[in-house]
């Protein structure tokens, strides 16, 4: 409950500046006379991004487990589903629950498949970054803040490049944290860990992490693709550098904490580099409110359509996600 109040209370605060000074009477003008017919494909290619991202997670579980996308594709619309409609990212634990059902893959395992995926995908946002801020002129503390976040990201990576060429040095410190612990503690929480990294096993073959480098790329290339798409269908004249950019900074926004839904995060966030490049305000939340009913209803739409097919009552769903919130 308190991170259901506190996801609501951060929305609510971008809700209230993205709403901020808006003429609605302008709003709906911005809605009203556009070629909708563009819906069509940004609808597609936002279709296009979930099957990549279903390929893209069968790779990284590939080394515990080879799995056909007729299993995992469902799996992985209803939990991205699941991120949408559960407060705090909550619902990200759903795809370890129910691939842990289906395949009998450990929870920790899968778990840490879905740090290994999103691990990929800031890795991959960074780059999109770096390019970005050598291409287009951004306000200042914008730019600061990009680079300190490449820097968080070169920091990461090189513990995790680390920790492939070192697995003695990690598994010593393993060992000491868990010496630790009281002996009951101390055996539960070495088969997470051991589990846990079971999700990262995949970076050690290189032609598959070259294959989930590949994949990513084309999944946020292809997010971009399908922002540029509505960039023409609200004639805004702007091309795939700036798509790039409202790609990156809303995936950004989408992750700090929020209500379900996101509501809020995604329309500020994707409301910035808009009202930066002189897009009235009225404009710009008419953007990002076709830009969130074509990518966030895409995936809820996929969710419903393959929950049915989980076999799993949504009450299960919901003790699994109350039991990792403790």
């Amino acid at each position: 409950m308190k991170k259901l109040i506190l996801g609501i209370i951060i929305s609510s605060i971008f809700i209230y500046f993205s709403l901020k000074n808006i003429n609605f009477e302008d709003f709906w003008i911005a809605l009203q006379g556009k070629s909708y017919r563009w819906i069509f494909p940004t609808v597609f290619v936002f279709f296009s991004v979930q099957v990549l991202r279903s390929m893209r997670w069968g790779v990284i579980l590939s080394p515990i487990r080879e799995m056909d996308q007729k299993t995992l594709f469902p799996i992985a619309c209803v939990g991205y589903g699941a991120i949408i409609v559960f407060p705090m990212r909550l619902g990200e634990i759903v795809r370890p629950y129910l691939i842990h059902l289906k395949k009998s893959i450990p929870m920790d395992s899968g778990i840490g498949s879905i740090f290994m995926e999103r691990f990929m995908d800031i890795f991959m946002l960074a780059g999109f970054l770096f390019y970005i801020l050598t291409q287009i002129s951004l306000p200042p503390w914008i730019t600061r803040s990009g680079y300190i976040f490449l820097a968080m990201i070169i920091f990461g990576f090189t513990l995790m490049i680390l920790s492939i060429l070192k697995p003695v040095v990690i598994g010593k410190i393993i060992y000491r944290i868990v010496s630790r612990l009281p002996q009951k503690l101390s055996s539960k929480v070495e088969k997470f860990i051991l589990n846990f990294l079971d999700g990262f096993k995949v970076i050690r073959n290189i032609n598959k992490v070259i294959h989930i480098l590949w994949l990513s790329f084309l999944i946020w290339f292809l997010s971009a693709c399908a922002v540029y798409l509505l960039f023409i269908l609200f004639h805004f004249p702007f091309g795939i550098i700036e798509a790039m950019a409202i790609t990156v900074i809303t995936a950004l926004g989408v992750s700090i904490p929020a209500a379900p839904g996101l509501i809020g995060n995604f329309h500020f966030a994707c409301m910035i580099p808009l009202t930066l490049w002189s897009i009235t305000k009225a404009d710009a939340f008419a953007f990002a409110t076709s830009f969130y009913l074509a990518g966030i209803g895409t995936n809820i739409f996929l969710a419903l359509i393959f929950l049915p097919s989980m076999n799993v009552p949504l009450s299960q769903l919901l003790k699994s996600i109350n039991l990792h919130k403790k």
